[in-house]
């Protein structure tokens, strides 16, 4: 009799999971789908660090947000609105924005790392060597000035994306 009793409850969780798993095949079926084949743009977030934006998977990380897709790194950006635009826009196939997004975003990082060079190479030389701090100064006083005009040119991008008829 207790054997029987087993074997009940053996099935009973048997056809639990396997009802568990063919709901969650099916999800993950219907979410591709709704990502990848319609038109329009399906926004989830996955957890607190990552979000499902279209067919690409947003991961923040270290300050930045990278494009996965496949598992497969696309692009990383330093401004999140950045990155969902990117996303946004890719799906709805207005590349040229989607593009120009990018690249103002990748000329910030290039920019600012350059900035940051030049400050510690003027930490670096302290007092010794004064011809090399004020060339040094002269190249991180036209870095910030580069720096500040792409973050104005990225902001534009951004702003004139944002108002992008895409929710229809």
């Amino acid at each position: 009799m207790k054997a029987e009793s087993l074997t009940k409850k053996q099935l009973g969780e048997f056809l639990v999971n396997l009802a568990i798993e063919k709901i969650e095949l099916w999800a993950e079926k219907e979410l591709h789908h709704l990502t990848t084949k319609t038109k329009k743009v399906i926004c989830l977030p996955l957890n607190k660090n990552s979000w499902l934006v279209g067919r690409y998977k947003i991961i923040s990380k270290d300050g930045r947000f990278y494009i996965l897709t496949d598992n497969t790194l696309v692009h990383s950006f330093l401004d999140q609105k950045a990155a969902f635009l990117y996303c946004i826009l890719d799906k709805m196939n207005i590349y040229k924005l989607s593009n120009q997004i990018l690249q103002n975003d990748q000329l910030v990082d290039r920019l600012s790392n350059e900035c940051n060079l030049l400050k510690l190479q003027l930490l670096r030389y302290k007092n010794k060597n004064k011809d090399k701090i004020f060339l040094t100064n002269n190249r991180l006083s036209d870095a910030k000035q580069k720096l500040s005009q792409a973050k104005k040119e990225l902001e534009k991008n951004l702003i004139s994306a944002k108002y992008l008829k895409v929710w229809d």
